[in-house]
């Protein structure tokens, strides 16, 4: 995240915080690798396409090809986050 906090998204010394119920209130374009450290993450694309990640699990967005997304969790989430 390279010292920027997200909408609903802080820093911390292991990896982000998604707060329950935060939802990204724009559109991102920027490619990412994520991995769920502990909790629900849910990631939408622009396209409607949805993908609930969950503990132990990972997920990946390219720069240029992937339609735009956003990200939001009903209970939290901490993860890992490769900008």
């Amino acid at each position: 995240m390279t010292g920027q906090a997200r909408a609903g998204i802080k820093s911390c010394d292991k990896g982000q915080f998604l707060y329950p119920k935060d939802r990204a209130v724009r559109w991102c374009d920027r490619g990412y690798i994520f991995y769920v450290l502990e909790g629900e993450l849910v990631s939408e694309l622009h396209d409607g396409r949805k993908s609930v990640m969950t503990t132990g699990t990972s997920y990946h967005v390219s720069d240029l090809g992937d339609p735009a997304h956003r990200s939001y969790s009903k209970y939290g989430a901490k993860m890992f986050v490769v900008d």
